[in-house]
């Protein structure tokens, strides 16, 4: 459950050696938790399982006794709505192994994220600076690089992709990724800094490859001069001077790699607190929380140092608390319940604690001896040694004693080597370089160091005369003291579960199991002598309440009232007093003392009475006697299954067979029913055919009936149609003179103008060809005159002839030439005008009949728009027609069964009638159309000029009794106007041939 039978939070306590697999055990229980309750944001939940990769990409190494080793402690508090749904989380996180990112030991590694880096493309390579990794340059902080080495399977670039997965499902942008991991480059690039003597002087220092200070700048966003400026001098500050100190080489290293350091732990903070904000949910909402601590465990190696101090310290107040929750809680509880037992002594690391933690202890020493301005690791061992030389779990080797001393933990003796416990404990960062990043141009740096930029600048505008004290400051082991404090406080107030991670081998081999390597681990853990306690007390425990709905069924089968009479009670067993108020009356829980009283002796158990207690509040028994409890219960349950099980049979049995026999009834009623449909079946099918032949009969005879009717009608139709022929082709033959004469007329007008126009033109060929031949003739002459002219001149040449009279001659012959041109230039000339007059006139009548087109073009426009809206109307009044048409139907047949009753009755009067009927519509319509011809005649009458007025009367008089007829309805007078419209049709016919 979320919350425990008394209502608090939850905490599940993982604990184990490094490499026990305790970072795995807390991914299962958050799956589990998350998948048994999960909400109704699928996203919340998978923010918080993607959460611890990311978290171990940053926070988890490689190391001698584990590849995925946790170097930091992880606090998860997993959040729940009122409804018991997993709403969000909150991790806090404790004492990151910083010094793993300046320095490894031999075959560990860093931290996953630069290996990670590392092993990603030239591309993203080349954004982080990193270039020179390709080009085969060793890094400093980076010492056992292999880009085909896997942890749990998978190798280092395929961790970046799920890392940058997590990053980005917890809201990083690309561009903040991008920063993250610059930001963590610049880590690995500042251990690329070489520091050498400034001018051979050893007391200052310089940078030794300048190149290195830019990409570096870039990454950072600070420029190269001024960091190289923070990490080889000091700003020291005396009252009112303000002086900068140069660093040895060895001080500007030692800086850089503190800068490192520090810059990761922040990078590491501010992705807890983005985390944070990702998963956790508003305070209103969460009702209760299930917090699970995985911490490091118990370490101890060839060379331990401040860190192992730490950690292993943290598993010394774990351990205080198992003891106390597992040893002194249910002594405790015991007592409170008034159950005799007899005390085991246990092993209680109070002592070991108090060495540590007191106010003389070994944190209490090394953060005196750091606020000492010559605090040294020397004689923090000595002090040590002083103070605490006869303390028993404490002790100093001989041949180590000014850098070692021994702490016997719960788990055993740990030798600490002091090399570097102050430098790491105070873990101080140079005020210069805090200013200097805090004033960055990359606001990830400024923000992360801006905070602690403007302690560093209150502190240096102080007017003493030490920079930096260390008075006030707190130090790693005193933050980490109050740390755990806290966390222990939250742990206490909550119900506590632990899971203790046992260590199979050390070799990290999932086929090695060593006895002897386990069997310590649960000694050092305490879970040996948790069972030996547990076996010599009381393992198993139950409410009152819960014992008696458990064990109901047992109850009552040996126990003939379930809840007796308070007389009958006090009777048989006496009252059970309160040990405070002995004359107080019964009471619901001292019924249910007394009737678990009852039960527990009714159930006469092996061990007799001195298997079990029965305690105030709960019943505890001793090993083994709950399983034979169970075993009594498991008895009656399954005889009272047995009895449910027979009458469950009985009364499917009992089913079955009502069923069987209802089914049975049903069985004969289907057979009767079947013998008797049999024989209606056949007497059905004897009427059916009786009835048959009685139809047939009388269909016959109306068949024969109706064929001679309808050959008969067929008949008359054939001798109608000849008449009708007959008449039909009459008319058509004078209509198609009428129509010839009537297209001869109207193509009169067109054949006289084409007529006309065919003359004109054949006077004009014949004048063209008049003209031509008179040129022809002119042309012929001319040359004579010409050759005559010739003539004369070659005699002129030759003497024979006098100048003045061939002068004369050809003067004469040029002067005829030229008058009959003249005169034929003039008469072309008004030849021409009369054909320009000509075109003009065809030109003007072109005109008048384009624009008489155009005006009837119009007009047939105008009637295309006036027909459209009269199809609009038609198809409205189509849509009326159609509707009346389906009334009528639905009328039509409200109707048809009465007619088909009286069908064969009418049918001969009918035909009768119908032939009468066409026979008169016929002549009517061939009168209608004789009319209509009549009046066609007129017309064609009125507009023929040479038409004799005789004609005309008798049309006129024709059309005037064709009038009169067409309204009678005898025979006789059809037939009459009939004739009389032939004999005028053919009279009129032979006027016009």
């Amino acid at each position: 459950g979320i919350s425990d039978e008394d209502g608090v939070n939850q905490s599940i306590l993982v604990s184990g050696e490094s490499g026990a697999g305790k970072t795995e055990t807390v991914k299962i229980l958050m799956a589990h938790v998350a998948l048994m309750s999960a909400g109704e944001d699928p996203t919340v939940i998978r923010r918080i399982l993607e959460s611890n990769p990311m978290l171990e990409s940053f926070g988890n190494a490689k190391t001698v006794r584990n590849d995925n080793s946790s170097r930091f402690g992880k606090f998860t508090e997993l959040q729940f709505s009122p409804q018991h749904r997993l709403v969000g989380s909150m991790s806090r996180t404790y004492l990151l192994e910083k010094s793993r990112v300046v320095s490894q030991n031999p075959g560990e590694r860093n931290y996953h994220i630069f290996h990670q880096l590392l092993s990603s493309g030239p591309d993203l390579l080349q954004q982080l600076r990193l270039e020179a990794v390709t080009a085969g340059e060793q890094l400093a902080y980076v010492m056992h690089h292999d880009p085909t080495q896997l942890i749990e399977g998978k190798s280092d670039a395929e961790r970046l992709h799920l890392t940058s997965s997590a990053l980005e499902l917890i809201a990083f942008g690309p561009s903040e990724r991008l920063g993250l991991f610059r930001l963590v480059a610049s880590a690995l690039l500042l251990g690329q800094l070489s520091f050498e003597a400034l001018d051979g002087d050893e007391e200052r220092s310089q940078v030794s490859e300048r190149s290195r200070l830019a990409p570096l700048g870039d990454l950072l966003g600070v420029e190269p001069e001024a960091l190289e400026k923070a990490t080889c001098e000091r700003t020291m500050r005396a009252r009112d001077e303000v002086y900068a100190v140069p660093l040895k080489a060895s001080d500007a290293s030692l800086a850089t790699g503190s800068l490192a350091k520090e810059l990761y732990a922040r990078v590491f903070d501010f992705l807890v607190h983005r985390i944070n904000e990702s998963t956790s949910a508003a305070a209103s909402s969460v009702h209760r929380t299930i917090a699970l601590l995985d911490i490091f465990g118990f370490e101890f190696f060839k060379v331990n140092s401040f860190e192992q101090l730490c950690i292993n310290y943290a598993n010394e107040k774990l351990q205080q608390k198992f003891t106390h929750d597992v040893f002194k809680s249910v002594q405790e509880e015991y007592t409170r319940e008034c159950i005799p037992w007899e005390s085991i002594a246990f092993k209680d690391n109070s002592e070991t604690l108090a060495l540590i933690e007191a106010r003389m202890g070994v944190i209490s020493v090394l953060t005196e001896e750091c606020r000492r301005p010559k605090g040294s690791d020397e004689s923090f061992v000595s002090k040590l040694g002083t103070l605490h030389g006869k303390h028993p779990d404490f002790s100093q080797p001989k041949l180590h004693a000014k850098t070692q001393f021994t702490i016997h933990h719960y788990a055993g003796a740990v030798p600490y080597t002091v090399t570097g416990f102050l430098e790491k404990n105070k873990d101080h960062l140079p005020a210069d370089l805090v200013e200097t990043l805090g004033a960055a141009s990359n606001p990830l740096i400024a923000k992360l160091f801006a905070e602690n930029g403007q302690a560093g600048a209150a502190e240096a505008a102080a007017p003493t005369g030490r920079r930096g004290s260390m008075v006030s400051a707190e130090t790693v082991s005193t933050k980490f003291k109050n740390q755990l404090g806290q966390l222990m406080g939250t742990i206490s107030a909550t119900s506590v579960q632990y899971v203790r991670c046992i260590k199979p081998n050390a070799v990290k081999s999932k086929d090695v199991f060593t006895m002897g390597m386990a069997v310590e681990q649960l000694r050092c853990a305490g879970v040996i002598e948790a069972i030996r306690i547990s076996r010599a007390g009381f393992p198993h425990k139950l409410r009152h309440s819960e014992f008696l709905s458990k064990f109901r069924p047992l109850l009552l089968r040996l126990v003939e009232s379930a809840a007796p009479s308070p007389d009958e009670g006090q009777a048989a067993e006496g009252p059970i007093s309160s040990p405070t108020s002995p004359g107080r009356k019964q009471t619901a829980h001292y019924r249910e003392q007394a009737l678990c009283k009852r039960l527990l002796a009714a159930a006469a158990l092996s061990s007799g009475d001195s298997g079990y207690e029965l305690g105030l509040t709960r019943v505890y028994f001793k090993f083994g006697i709950l399983e034979e409890l169970e075993g009594l219960r498991a008895s009656v349950c399954t005889a009272m299954a047995t009895c449910l099980q027979r009458n469950m049979r009985r009364s499917r049995a009992q089913r079955r067979y009502l069923a069987m026999q209802r089914a049975s009834v049903r069985v004969a009623a289907f057979s009767r029913m079947f013998v008797q449909l049999a024989k209606f079946r056949q007497c059905k099918t004897s009427v059916t055919l009786l009835q048959a032949q009685s139809r047939r009969r009388t269909a016959r005879v109306l068949v024969h009936d109706r064929r001679r009717f309808v050959r008969a009608a067929s008949i008359q139709a054939l001798v109608r149609m000849r008449w009708l022929r007959r008449d039909f082709l009459r008319s058509v033959k004078a209509a198609t003179k009428l129509q010839a004469w009537a297209r001869r007329v109207s193509q009169m007008t067109t054949f006289k103008v084409l007529l006309f126009e065919a003359r004109e033109e054949a006077k004009m060929e014949n004048q063209l060809a008049a003209l031509k031949e008179k040129f022809e003739a002119e042309a012929e002459e001319r040359r004579k005159m010409e050759e005559k002219n010739r003539a004369l001149l070659e005699r002129l040449n030759s003497g024979a002839v006098d100048g003045s009279t061939a002068t004369a001659g050809l003067g004469e012959n040029s002067a005829i030439v030229d008058r009959r041109v003249l005169d034929q230039s003039e008469e072309m000339l008004q030849l021409l005008e009369k054909e320009n007059a000509k075109l003009k006139e065809q030109a003007v009548f072109i005109h008048q009949e384009n624009a008489r087109l155009k005006r009837e073009n119009h007009h047939l426009r105008n009637s295309t728009d006036t027909s459209e809206a009269t199809m609009k109307v038609l198809s409205q009044h189509a849509k009326a027609l159609a509707q009346a048409h389906m009334k009528l139907t639905a009328a039509k047949e409200g109707v048809d069964d009465e007619l088909k009753r009286s069908i064969l009755k009418a049918d001969r009067l009918g035909e009768e009638l119908k032939m009468k009927q066409a026979m008169y519509i016929a002549e009517v319509n061939a009168r209608i159309e004789d009319r209509a011809v009549i009046d066609a005649m007129l017309d064609i009458a009125a507009a023929f000029p040479g038409c004799p007025e005789e004609l005309k009367q008798r049309l006129y008089e024709q059309s005037l009794r064709a009038g009169q007829t067409g309204m009678v309805e005898d025979d006789a007078g059809l037939r009459q106007s009939g004739n009389n419209f032939r004999r005028m049709s053919v009279m009129f016919g032979r006027f016009f041939e």
